[in-house]
């Protein structure tokens, strides 16, 4: 069976029943802090942001599905949860005064996927990915989504903004206050 089948088989593939909500981060500028650090200090710097990063999302009982190189995917059960992590880990990394500490984006959106092994596939997926490209560097960007299934009584989001996202067109997004 060729790789892409077997993404799609019936036997490797469930879809969800329930909501997920997906967090991405994203180093910014790894390209260049890897050539400026040289991949010795690199790598000891990426394995600290990675500890802290899995310690984050083991405490809001998120579940880290790939490391991308420079980033992660996780999933959530609550929207909220996703959100307080996001927090978290941004709160932590901004704590971080070296030189060669990392900056984050992060992005956030709820909806369904493909479970195909220990991974999710999907729109929601790609558009969860896409939203975390809109973010700067220290900035979490949740999907409207998200703000519906958390309340807008949550004081956290900034007013929105229209993301023209590669390949999904116009959706709005919220900054988060940390």
């Amino acid at each position: 069976m060729t790789p892409a089948a077997a993404l799609v088989s019936p036997i490797a593939a469930d879809p969800c029943a329930r909501p997920i909500a997906f967090l991405f981060t994203d180093i910014v500028g790894s390209t260049e802090k890897l050539t400026l650090l040289g991949e010795e200090a690199w790598l000891r710097a990426l394995t600290d942001h990675n500890y802290v990063v899995q310690e984050v999302v083991d405490a809001y009982g998120g579940n880290a599905h790939k490391f991308l190189g420079d980033g992660w995917m996780v999933t959530y059960a609550s929207p909220r949860d996703a959100v307080d992590s996001a927090v978290a880990i941004q709160r932590e990394i901004a704590r971080d005064p070296s030189p060669d500490g990392f900056r984050v984006r992060i992005g956030v959106h709820v909806g369904s996927a493909v479970a195909a092994a220990d991974d999710f596939v999907g729109k929601d997926v790609v558009l969860a990915s896409r939203i975390t490209r809109e973010a700067s560097a220290g900035e979490i960007v949740v999907s409207a989504d998200v703000l519906d299934y958390i309340g807008e009584d949550d004081d956290r989001f900034d007013g929105g903004r229209i993301a023209n996202l590669k390949g999904l067109g116009p959706h709005l997004v919220f900054g988060v206050n940390w």
